[in-house]
């Protein structure tokens, strides 16, 4: 009931009599006066939680109608990149690149929206000569791109990337339109530019 916002106490009701006088004792015997701060507590505890999940999926069906648009707009486009790729409830949209571990990621955030090659294989140092081979190349790729893009070596952790994103309001859909536009176009020229660079790379791996 106090999951509910609905706080029931039961009390005992004992009279007794001294001489001519009567008395009435009320004792309050559920919840205990020692379990009732724990009880509402655990209440507060709970409610928080189902609000926490209810965001919680409230924002899974929020990426799905987002990916839903992503990957039609994709389908229509020249690119075969996710044509097998269904909407997900995730951050993370991927498809392969044709390097095992090493895909092309969009990326719906709160407040941004990006295109990324991720690059996460088990050894760091694969993922570091892949990241340094296509650094070499960075002035065809991004001049192919047509913009300026992220290289994040990453030489504290084990994964790398190359990314662009931009800042828009992911929770507003009056802004999806032309977002999605932005991601799919940036996407199909994303892998244009990187697409013969990774063949390479994956010939020079095997």
């Amino acid at each position: 009931l106090l999951e509910q916002q609905l706080q029931i106490q039961c009390f005992k009701a004992t009279p007794y009599s001294m001489g001519e006088e009567l008395f009435l004792q009320i004792d309050q015997i559920i919840p205990t006066p020692e379990a009732k701060e724990f009880m509402i507590g655990i209440s507060a505890k709970n409610q928080e939680s189902k609000q926490v999940e209810k965001e919680m999926k409230s924002t899974q069906i929020l990426r799905k109608e987002f990916w839903s648009l992503i990957t039609s707009k994709m389908r229509e486009s020249d690119s075969e990149l996710h044509n097998n790729i269904s909407p997900s409830k995730t951050t993370w949209l991927s498809s392969g690149s044709g390097i095992s571990a090493v895909h092309f990621d969009f990326g719906f955030l709160k407040e941004l929206g990006r295109v990324e090659l991720y690059i996460g294989r088990k050894s760091k140092e694969e993922n570091e000569f892949i990241f340094d081979e296509l650094y070499k190349k960075k002035d065809a790729i991004e001049s192919v791109f047509g913009e300026t893009l992220q290289w994040n070596r990453f030489d504290e952790k084990k994964a790398c990337g190359i990314k662009c994103e931009k800042a828009f309001d992911g929770n507003n859909r009056e802004v999806w339109e032309e977002m999605t536009d932005y991601l799919v176009a940036s996407m199909i020229q994303f892998e244009k530019a990187l697409k013969p660079h990774l063949i390479t790379v994956r010939e020079d791996l095997i």
